[in-house]
């Protein structure tokens, strides 16, 4: 039975590591690269690289089944912020500050539930939204008093939606449906001004469009209720005794052709659409004065913090100087304190 035979390289890349030469003109005995390695001059033993030195003391994280869940630097670095979940169930938020055994400063409960977070920042603001709908957190840092403000964002919507009314938008309905009513108010047709065409007495916009086209349209005729294309502010004019009034009549005459007139009047808790409350208090347009709950502050002035462009200075006049670090080399004294003074 014949045997089969063949050749075998072996490569030798005692040459070291080259990272300059192409893929065409590679010169034999090199190795093109070395991940977590490092190259033994025989070529043919490859020893893995030693990881980085611990520099700081583990710290860790205690409660019934408490997991971090993520980890976050900030300001620099000059903050760890963990979010940390347990079996309460809730989510918290940790404040840790950056020096050699990460100082536990403060924590906040941001959650009933253990929940997924994700975390966006500027400069002066952390933003945390989770997997489960509730309110994003946002941390506020104040560079004045050094404090962070936790605060819940309740999220508010502006209606811009048109409700669909069984009407085209510039069909003028003799009767006014809910729909439309809603409609009109959320296009700022809840207004109330003086009449000018009724002797200036205060009523609703929409009420006195309607009055007017009923005059319009003489005895036995009807008049109609604006469109979702007419616009009331094109009616509140300053008449010339100086009085701030409402000219049904200059918003019959204008031109809007068939766009929507802009709206967005109302605004809503995104988890509370109630439309039918506007009929009843159309002024109240919902608008909050402020989104943010409180949760609480944290102070941390005086908490140590790290900062790799201002490395420890070590003082070479101290006697207890260690003999490495950072900062300046340690001291080592001139030759002659050495000699024996006799």
């Amino acid at each position: 039975m014949p045997r089969a035979s063949g050749q075998k390289d072996y490569l030798s890349l005692i040459k070291g590591l080259n990272t300059e030469s192409s893929a065409l003109t590679f010169p034999e005995g090199f190795t093109a690269g070395e991940l977590n390695f490092v190259i033994n001059k025989d070529g043919l033993i490859r020893k893995r690289r030693l990881g980085f030195e611990e520099l700081v003391t583990p710290f860790v994280v205690t409660g019934g089944f408490a997991a971090v869940e993520n980890v976050f630097y900030w300001r620099g670095p000059s903050l760890v912020c963990l979010t940390v979940t347990d079996d309460t169930p809730q989510t918290k938020l940790r404040f840790h500050a950056v020096d050699d055994d990460f100082t536990f400063i403060a924590e906040l409960a941001i959650s009933s539930a253990v929940v997924k977070t994700q975390i966006a920042e500027t400069t002066n603001y952390l933003v945390i939204t989770t997997d489960q709908g509730t309110n994003p957190i946002m941390c506020e840092y104040k560079e004045l008093t050094k404090e962070i403000f936790v605060s819940s964002i309740k999220v508010n919507v502006r209606d811009f939606e048109l409700v669909d009314d069984g009407l085209e938008i510039s069909e003028n309905p003799s009767s006014l449906s809910n729909n439309h009513k809603y409609n009109l108010f959320n296009a700022d047709w809840h207004l109330t001004r003086a009449d000018v065409e009724d002797n200036k007495i205060e009523k609703l916009v929409t009420t006195a469009f309607k009055d007017y086209t009923n005059a319009e349209a003489g005895e036995g005729g009807n008049g109609y209720y604006p469109s979702n294309a007419q616009v009331a502010s094109i009616g509140v004019i300053i008449d010339e005794t100086g009085d701030t009034v409402f000219s049904a009549k200059d918003v019959e005459g204008a031109n809007f052709g068939n766009s929507k007139a802009g709206r967005g009047h109302y605004v809503y808790d995104i988890n509370n659409f109630d439309r039918t409350s506007k009929l009843s208090s159309p002024e109240d347009d919902g608008a909050p004065s402020t989104t943010l709950v409180p949760i609480g502050t944290i102070n941390f002035a005086g908490t140590p913090t790290y900062s790799p462009d201002e490395p420890d200075v070590i003082d070479p006049t101290d006697p207890n100087t260690p003999s490495g670090g950072g900062g300046v080399p340690p001291y080592k004294p001139p030759y002659d304190e050495f000699l024996d003074p006799e």
